[in-house]
């Protein structure tokens, strides 16, 4: 993000385990990773101190405030293996997700067929299957209050997991309203992939199968979705800054600023055909003063775009789409 140009890892530097599932605790003592390498079902802890002394091997983190910087890259702290997940799935992913709530960690379903409760103190694992566990592939997971909200790629509704009773909830009647505006070469695409966000209460959800905009209520599970008016334009990840989102394509060449109140957007970048299937930007965030997305297989580059002063006027000025009057809509609880 400093812009710095910086030479493509090594195939070497490449055989580090990629890591989907992960948490991240900040403690006043520092900071503490859990996480299942992929093609494991390892449960790994990774403590950082806060201000650690640079000596030997180790590798700390220090606080914004302190000014005492590391001048070199040396091997980080040693990583702990605390369980294996008894699972007899067997998969390069199990899970793309870990939670980890008081003493307990929840791993998501990926090729596993269920979610997986792992209490650290008992060293005990319990599991809640998933009904039609076939299609068990889960995206995000997104906690509130003593609820697990997984949001699918494949598998046919939102699970609504309980920490408390270990009960499992599906809520899909949206299901069929979102099939209802999917072409028929997309049928066979994720439902959501990681544009998917949280604000409170509320999951705000961007499809990857078609131009669906939904919206779910974490308080009653209502839920809405509208066709977005941008035909034929499926997204894989999104930032959101209130109601202004910048949409990251799946399948498709264009990222889109669009505003979830007027119901309007334009293309905001056009990209080269190169990468497999055409999704050449996997994850963005927020850097404040721009938006940076990161490339699916290029590694020794980012994409940055600049934010205009005046978002409002930038849209209007060059505006596309139909809409909110051409919006076909569907609610439901």
């Amino acid at each position: 993000l400093d812009r710095v140009h910086r030479p493509t890892p090594t195939t070497e530097a490449r055989c580090i385990p990629v890591l989907w599932c992960i948490a991240v605790e900040e403690k006043e003592e520092g900071i503490q990773l859990w996480f299942v390498p992929e093609r494991t079902k390892l449960i790994c802890r990774m403590a950082i101190p806060v201000n650690m002394d640079m000596v030997g091997n180790a590798a700390g983190v220090h606080k914004r405030n302190d000014r005492k910087r590391p001048h070199r890259h040396l091997a980080g702290p040693k990583v702990d293996i605390v369980a294996e997940v008894p699972d007899e799935m067997i998969g390069g992913l199990n899970y793309i997700d870990l939670t980890k709530i008081g003493d307990c960690l929840y791993l998501s379903p990926y090729a596993s067929d269920g979610v997986w409760k792992y209490d650290i103190k008992s060293d005990i694992f319990t599991k809640q299957y998933l009904p039609d566990a076939a299609s068990s592939c889960m995206g995000a997971t997104f906690a509130y209050g003593r609820y697990l909200y997984m949001v699918p790629r494949m598998y046919p509704g939102i699970v609504k997991y309980d920490t408390e009773t270990e009960e499992v909830a599906i809520l899909d009647e949206w299901v069929a309203a979102l099939e209802s505006n999917v072409a028929q070469g997309c049928r066979k695409e994720p439902y959501f992939v990681w544009a998917v966000k949280q604000e409170g209460n509320m999951l705000y959800m961007a499809s990857s199968k078609c131009d669906v905009w939904m919206e779910l209520n974490m308080d009653n599970d209502a839920w809405s979705l509208k066709s977005m008016g941008l035909p034929g334009k499926r997204f894989i990840d999104m930032v959101k800054n209130g109601e202004w989102v910048w949409l990251l394509p799946f399948c498709c060449d264009e990222i889109i600023l669009w505003n979830c109140r007027l119901w309007e957007g334009r293309a905001v970048y056009k990209t080269i055909n190169t990468e497999p299937r055409n999704t050449p930007y996997l994850f963005a965030l927020d850097r404040g003063d721009a938006i940076i997305a990161f490339p699916q297989q290029k590694a020794d580059s980012l994409l940055v775009i600049e934010k205009p002063d005046d978002l409002t006027a930038e849209l209007l000025h060059k505006g596309c789409g139909d809409g909110a009057e051409a919006c076909a809509v569907a609610e439901g609880q």
